[in-house]
Parts: C-alpha cells; structure tokens; sequence
C-alpha cells in the first residue's frame, strides 16, 4: 500500500544537474556522509534541495495565474472558482518553443503588418512577408546565447487565442513592453476579393499585458482575434509567430526578428449560446437607431453579434460584458467586425473577446451598455 509520503512526494522531482551530482558521487563520500550525518538528516537534506529546485521551476507565472489575475481584478478580488480553471485549463495547450534574435531585413516585410482589422492587397504577401526559409531552429527549453523568445502556451477558443511570450534579459519595472509587428502566420485571413484587400493577422495586447519576473526577464500577453467569422481555432494546425523589434513605452528598444514555428493540436469545440432576433440600439448609421441582429452567439472566449449588411458599419458598443451566475461580470477586452461572406452583400459580423475564457454554463446574461440580455 502507498503511503501518505509517497503520494505526497509523486508530484517531486530532481533537476539533471541534481541527479548527476548524487550519481557521481563516490563511495568513499557516500560512506562519510552515512558515518557523519544520520540517515533521517540525510533524507531530509536530500528533499530540502529537491523541493528547492522544484520551487524555482514553478515561480515563473502560467497563464492561469494572468487569468487569474484578470478575474480577481474584474471579480472584486474574489478566487477564481474551480469549474473556471478547469475550463481554462481544458483550452490550454503548453508550448515552450523559443527562438532566438535573427537580425531585422534590410526591408521590413508590411504584409498584415497591424492588428486585426488593417487590410493589405492581395499577392503583396508574396513579395513582402518574411523569407521562412532561414527561420532559425527552434530551441525548445534551450539555453538562449542572445536574447531569446519563447511561445509558452496558448489558450485556444473558437475565434480567440491567448499566447504567452517569455523573452530573456534583464528589463526595466514599471514599463510597458510590446513589440513593433507580432504576425500569426498560418491563422485565418478574410480576403475581400471584389474590393482587392486582405485582413491581416495581428496580434493585439493589453495595457496590463506584461510583468517583469524576480530574475528580470519579461513576460507578454498576447491576443489574436480572427478577422474571419467562419474560422474555427480549435481545430489546430501549424503556424508561425512572427515577431519584430521589441519596444519599450512604444519606442524600439531590441532591433530583431524572431520566428517560433509551433502545432496546436486539434481541441474540443465549445460549446454556444445562440438568442435570435435581438434589437439593440447601435450609432453610427443613417436613418437607423435600432438594429435587430439575427443571431446572438455566447462562447467560452467571447461573443458574435450578426445582422444584414444594410447595417455594416455601425459603431461596436466599448461597455459590454459577460453577465454569470454569481452577479460578477467579464469584460470585453478587444472588439472588430467584418462581413460573414463577400463584402457589402453578406452578413455583418461584430466579434467580442472575453477579457478572460469562462465556463460557459456559468453564464446568465449579456450586458451591453445598460440593456441586459437574458441567456436562458
């Protein structure tokens, strides 16, 4: 029968540089080690090291603890409740790949260069995205000789992704770090063919979204929003995370690129809350005060608003939130709309992300500006 130490000590273990010191230690040291220091001292000391190694590796923040963060910072300091972090959780997927500085092109590609929303032509990706072909070998958990990188994890929803970057080096407190072009290539595009655009594939941060850790590298947190309503995140695939020039309060501070080609493996697709025929009042249009969206769409990661392309164009609501069963609410972090189909003739599309992924059957209603909307 296991015993209550064993299972307590399961979850322990010794770093390499550990195992290999206990393992080359020689006879004659282990003999005065058992002559000098009583065997119980000696196990404890042994565990003493192990737990004190297994402390570091955890110190470094997951992004459960950014969620959990934003939902105490949006809950009133309350806890994250359990059925939450596992759904955040059954969304995560770690990665851990890093790359490290490759120097900047002599002309900087500008293909899908903004965040979602900004629009190149088509076949200007050819003769201006970057050359993938000396994409520097990814480094998983590899000691960095430059600054370096690293992708790692990814919280994936529907239309929605989190990404958590790691990047060596020793950064200044109490400033706001981002970089200049962070393209997710490989992710959704909506082409516009008849109007001769594409819609990029930017990522977007936070003003919050980054954290100095106790050894003064950086941590960042990224948000990609598919331009393309008809995507579908959960169903995996491979992709590149193409970052530029890294920037302190918006002014370069590391010219480079990096290139962190990663797989997301295929996950569940979570489930929706779908209401039909909502009038909303909307502003920004002509002759219209009120607009009946036909379809209402609640996610895990956030919500899709759908109406005719008459009404394309209004102006997205700033004060929306996720209404749950407790009374606390979740914010939208980041919004943009598009059409469903071809431009001008299909539906429009508003598209809202969750400031953090929720269980959704926790969810009780929407609120947009001072109008609730029942989820029932």
């Amino acid at each position: 029968m296991r015993t209550t130490y064993q299972r307590a000590f399961d979850h322990v273990t010794a770093s390499d540089h550990l195992k290999k010191e206990v393992l080359e230690m020689t006879k004659q040291e282990q003999d005065i080690l058992r002559r000098r220091i009583p065997r119980a001292v000696l196990i404890a000391a042994v565990l003493i090291l192990v737990l004190a190694g297994t402390a570091v590796a955890v110190s470094v923040p997951g992004i459960q603890d950014w969620f959990r963060q934003y939902w105490q910072e949006t809950a009133g300091d309350t806890a994250m409740p359990a059925e939450q972090e596992e759904a955040i959780g059954q969304m995560t997927q770690s990665v851990g790949t890093s790359a490290g500085t490759k120097a900047p092109e002599t002309e900087p590609a500008t293909a899908n260069a903004g965040p979602a929303g900004e629009a190149e032509k088509p076949g200007e990706s050819e003769k201006t995205a970057p050359d993938h072909t000396d994409v520097p070998e990814a480094i998983p958990g590899g000691e960095p000789s430059q600054t370096t990188v690293t992708l790692e994890s990814v919280t994936v929803g529907e239309k929605h992704l989190w990404l958590l970057l790691h990047v060596s080096g020793n950064f200044e407190p109490g400033k706001t770090y981002t970089f200049a072009r962070a393209e997710l290539i490989g992710a959704p595009e909506k082409v516009y063919s008849d109007l001769g655009i594409k819609v990029g594939k930017g990522l977007t941060y936070r003003a919050d979204g980054c954290k100095i850790l106790e050894d003064g590298s950086l941590q960042i947190m990224a948000q990609y929003q598919s331009p393309d309503p008809n995507a579908d995140l959960t169903a995996g695939g491979e992709f590149c995370l193409h970052l530029e020039t890294l920037l302190m309060e918006r002014e370069p501070l590391l010219e480079g690129q990096w290139e962190i080609p990663f797989t997301l493996e295929q996950g569940t697709l979570t489930s929706s809350i779908k209401l039909e025929n909502i009038l909303l009042p909307v502003s920004g249009l002509e002759g219209a005060s009120d607009v009946t969206f036909q379809e209402m769409r609640v996610f895990s990661t956030g919500m899709e608003l759908i109406c005719d392309a008459e009404y394309a164009g209004f102006t997205l609501w700033t004060d929306v939130a996720l209404i749950l069963a407790d009374g606390s609410e979740i914010p939208n972090s980041a919004a943009h709309a598009s059409w469903e189909g071809e431009a001008e003739k299909s539906r429009w599309v508003a598209d809202y992300t969750w400031k953090v992924p929720v269980a959704l059957e926790q969810a009780a209603a929407v609120r947009i500006g001072g109008q609730v909307i029942p989820l029932s």
